[in-house]
C-alpha cells in the first residue's frame, strides 16, 4: 500500500488548460460520451464534469482561499505592529481554513524567526510573508511528487496498487474515483473500488454507482461499520 505521510494531501497536480500531470483525463470524446452514456440520470456532479479539471480545482480550493482572506481581514483590523500574540491567533486562523498542523507550524516557526530579525513590521509584511512561503511550499510539493502515470503503474512492485483517495466534502471525490477506475480499466488494469467512508450519508451508494458505471467491481461494508 502506497503511504503519503505529513498533515495532509496537497491536491498539487501539474494542472493545466486541457491538460493534466496524471494523464488519466485527456479530454478523449469518445471516452467521455461512452461513460456519460451509461448514467442513469444527469446530476450537479456529472454536469460539473464538463467545466473541466481546472475548474473543478479552482472551486475545490475556492472556499478556503476565500476563509483565509476574511480572517486574515479580521485579524488585521485594529493590529500595526506583528507580535508573538498576534502569531497565535494568526495560528488558529490557519487551522480553522484546514490548513495541515505541520505546515501551520512551519510558517508559524518562519515568521517568529522573521520577527526577531524585524522583517514582519506590520500586516502588510507578514501578508506578503504569507504569500510567499505558501508559493513556496505549492511548488516544492509539485518538485517533490511524481504523478501517477500509466508507466509508473506497470513498473511498480507493490501488488494489489492502492490509491487511497480522501478530501473534504463536496470537491468530487467519488465522481474522480468512478473516471479512474474507467481510465485503468481501459488500460488493461485489474481495478476494485473499496468503500471505505462508512460514516457519510449513502457514500457507498454513491461509490456503487459509479463503479456500475465504469464496469468494475465493488466491495463495500454497511454504513456505521467501522
Amino acid at each position: 500500500m502506497t503511504r503519503i505521510e505529513g498533515d495532509g494531501i496537497f491536491a498539487l497536480l501539474e494542472i493545466e488548460e486541457g491538460r493534466d500531470a496524471m494523464g488519466f483525463w485527456e479530454k478523449e470524446r469518445e471516452e467521455s460520451a461512452n461513460l456519460s452514456s451509461r448514467a442513469p440520470e444527469a446530476s450537479p456532479e456529472s454536469s460539473e464534469q464538463e467545466s473541466g479539471l481546472l475548474q473543478r480545482f479552482k472551486r475545490a480550493v475556492a472556499r478556503t482561499r476565500q476563509t483565509l482572506i476574511e480572517r486574515f481581514q479580521d485579524l488585521a483590523q485594529g493590529k500595526r505592529a506583528i507580535d508573538p500574540a498576534l502569531l497565535e491567533e494568526l495560528e488558529e486562523t490557519l487551522l480553522a481554513t484546514d490548513m495541515g498542523p505541520r505546515t501551520v507550524m512551519e510558517l508559524l516557526e518562519k515568521a517568529r524567526v522573521a520577527l526577531d530579525r524585524e522583517a514582519l513590521r506590520d500586516m502588510g509584511a507578514l501578508k506578503g510573508f504569507l504569500q510567499s512561503e505558501l508559493l513556496a511550499l505549492l511548488r516544492n510539493a509539485l518538485r517533490s511528487q511524481s504523478p501517477l502515470t500509466e508507466e509508473r503503474l506497470r513498473r511498480s512492485d507493490v501488488r494489489p496498487y492502492v490509491i487511497l483517495v480522501v478530501g473534504v466534502n463536496g470537491t468530487g471525490k467519488t465522481t474522480t474515483i468512478g473516471k479512474l477506475a474507467y481510465r485503468l480499466k481501459r488500460q488493461g488494469f485489474s481495478v476494485l473500488l473499496c468503500g471505505a467512508d462508512t460514516f457519510r450519508a449513502a457514500a457507498t451508494d454513491q461509490l456503487e454507482i459509479w463503479a456500475e458505471r465504469a464496469g468494475v467491481p465493488m466491495i463495500g461494508q454497511q454504513p456505521g461499520a467501522d
